[in-house]
């Protein structure tokens, strides 16, 4: 089940690409800050390269066949989506990013019947990217 739980973490704000190289999109400098029920909290960091001008598209990862992302509004600055996971321990979320400049900070929170999640999310904009 902790498997499945960090997988989920990380299907939120990592999946736009890992890959970059020199190029016209933004390459952000990602902190997120998961609490998840009973266990200690992690921070992690990671850069990931997003399409410029965009505030933040969800995607799952291909690793989460069992997920669906759904009901994404796109504003300018301002992305909300809701997702849910079925299986074993089926769970439902939303989240929302909102950009402002070169940062970028969001809250997602997923819930199942036996524990809660939730990310603190913050980027910051520090250089350019190709994405793949």
């Amino acid at each position: 089940m902790n498997k499945l739980i960090h997988s989920v973490a990380w299907l939120i704000f990592l999946s736009p690409t890992a890959g970059w190289a020199e190029g016209n999109d933004e390459l952000w400098e990602m902190t997120t800050t998961i609490e998840i029920t009973g266990m200690p909290e992690t921070t992690r960091i990671r850069n990931v390269c997003m399409q410029k001008g965009i505030a933040y598209k969800p995607v799952k990862s291909p690793a989460q066949k069992k997920c669906e992302i759904f009901d994404v509004e796109l504003f300018d600055d301002m992305t909300k989506w809701k997702m849910a996971c079925s299986g074993r321990n089926p769970m439902k979320g939303s989240g929302k990013m909102e950009r402002s400049g070169n940062t970028m900070k969001g809250k997602v929170e997923i819930a199942s019947e036996k524990l809660e999640m939730k990310q603190e999310i913050f980027g910051r904009l520090v250089g350019s990217c190709e994405m793949k």
